[in-house]
């Protein structure tokens, strides 16, 4: 079978064939490449986008082939008929089986859908819903904050109301996509709701998400071992990941809890001289001053970009892991949380609770509710060593969820029935 991928960030694997640096982000493909690429009924190539070179890059890794199109460094808000032809020329060479595209989130989805031209034999993941996102992306967050320019935002023409009118573009683009082919591959509630609801006639395919290689192997979160009063956040730098939203909950637990922390993985969000002043956006500059306005300077940490090792080690430091979002789908850190044991509080929103089972493997609250927020967090604070039930259950439930022979399979099952289609 010959398989495309289209993914919408550079694999490790083809970082390091060219040399190159890569970010941590779209974990779920890395270790699915490695294994179906190794198969002898499996011949892959992945498409991805580059900023490096105008021509289109050709290469191989040890297991697989690769093409890097160039697409420009901001997301693209208008159709690229260039990345359409380029796909077009590049899949007249492969003449591949089953075109596969990661997520709907990116315009160069419909570019591909496109130009290979066979919805029979394309099928698109669902990872978020950009559409959706744009629905919520402002919540929580005053008017004035959102409609007003720091001096970055000036010169980018990128308030909060511009990234929102941004995500409302893209979805356009997304709907378009997901109308013209003939399978999608989801892996909650919400999102098979939400595709089907944009292309009824579509197959869905479950199928489940791998997570790195290096947390199925990791040790398990024990209350002994963990930092007290200590919360471990992975996401904070737009709105929908909803830290704006937490900064009271802190503040509050803070007169309890003295010594609480809240770690959030990423640069520090408080800008250091007249240089990180200006590239500072308005969203940044909210969340600080609302951390400076209630003295959190001290329980708000910022880590810094985090390999998978050490993401381990914060994870299984927590007393607790938290997921405040605005929306997700099914987001890798609440299922690495669980595969490694974490006790998680997670807001009940998009397929969150297709993950977890609320009281027993973890605690579910309203997004927009503080007082369900404070209230959950101390339930686990107090639990105290009864935090082992909620986490061993939460284990042996990512364990199932996040199986890779079960997943390898699905997918494969999914392939194969879109070639005897």
């Amino acid at each position: 079978m010959k398989l495309v991928w289209l993914v919408n960030t550079i694999l490790p694997q083809i970082a390091r064939a060219r040399k190159e640096s890569f970010d941590v982000v779209g974990g779920w493909t890395v270790q699915l490449a490695d294994i179906l690429s190794k198969r002898e009924d499996i011949e892959l190539t992945v498409f991805y986008p580059q900023h490096r070179s105008l021509e289109t890059i050709y290469g191989k890794t040890d297991n697989f082939s690769y093409v890097g199109f160039y697409e420009r460094p901001s997301p693209e808000l208008s159709y690229n008929k260039d990345i359409e032809d380029n796909f077009r020329h590049a899949l007249s060479q492969i003449d591949p089986d089953i075109v596969h595209v990661w997520g709907s989130e990116f315009v160069h989805t419909l570019c591909m859908v496109n130009a290979y031209e066979k919805p029979e034999r394309t099928v698109i993941s669902i990872q978020g819903m950009i559409s959706e996102c744009a629905k919520v992306y402002c919540e929580g967050v005053p008017e004035a904050i959102v409609n007003r320019y720091t001096f970055r935002d000036f010169l980018r023409r990128d308030s909060i109301a511009d990234q929102q009118k941004k995500y409302e573009k893209r979805g356009i683009f997304e709907k378009e996509a997901l109308r013209k082919v003939k399978h999608i591959i989801g892996r909650t509630e919400w999102d098979k709701e939400v595709s089907l609801g944009i292309n009824p006639k579509a197959s869905y395919h479950y199928c489940r998400e791998l997570l790195r290689e290096p947390f199925y192997k990791a040790g398990q979160w024990e209350y002994k071992n963990c930092e007290k009063h200590t919360l471990f956040m992975t996401q904070s730098y737009y709105p929908i990941k909803g830290i704006h939203l937490v900064v009271d909950a802190i503040k509050e637990l803070k007169s309890e809890y003295p010594d609480l922390v809240l770690h959030v993985t990423g640069e520090n969000m408080i800008p250091h001289g007249l240089k990180g002043r200006l590239k500072i956006n308005s969203y940044q500059k909210y969340v600080c001053d609302l951390i400076k306005k209630n003295g959190l300077e001290e329980q708000v940490v910022f880590t810094g970009v985090l390999g998978p090792e050490e993401m381990i080690g914060q994870y299984l430091k927590a007393n607790v892991f938290l997921l405040p979002s605005l929306i997700e789908n099914s987001p890798n850190s609440l299922g690495e949380a669980m595969l490694l044991g974490v006790p998680c509080v997670a807001s009940r929103v998009g397929g969150v609770p297709s993950m977890l089972n609320d009281g027993k493997e973890g605690y579910l609250y309203a997004w927009n509710n503080a007082g369900w927020l404070i209230k959950t967090i101390k339930s686990i604070f107090d639990m105290r060593e009864g935090a082992g039930i909620i986490s061993k259950n939460a284990r042996e439930r990512a364990v199932e969820q996040y199986n890779i022979e079960t997943g390898v399979n699905e997918y494969m099952k999914a392939y194969q029935s879109m070639c005897e289609g």
